[in-house]
């Protein structure tokens, strides 16, 4: 098998990526559908709820995928942290 080479570079590029997804980028999303929902309601529009609902379906959906996606960086993360630590007799 030939020798692969690890560019370990990119373990804080993948923190950095995890952190950003799940202390920032999802969090904001779900308060920003939290506030616009409690605008919405507050107007008593029925039009823009029943656009708000159609379109927070969808916006649901991406937070589920930033979330799966956070979950996949942050395993390889973990595998190049493990390579890493081996390459480094630790």
């Amino acid at each position: 098998m030939a020798k692969q080479n690890m560019n370990f570079e990119i373990i804080p590029k993948l923190e950095s990526a995890v952190d950003m997804l799940e202390y920032e980028m999802i969090p904001n999303i779900k308060k920003g559908l939290e506030n616009t929902e409690e605008l919405i309601s507050a107007q008593g529009v029925e039009t823009l709820s029943k656009s708000f609902d159609n379109a927070k379906g969808g916006i649901e959906e991406c937070v589920v995928c930033f979330t799966e996606l956070a979950t996949v960086l942050h395993a390889v993360l973990e595998q190049y942290k493990k390579a890493r630590a081996f390459s480094e007799g630790v």
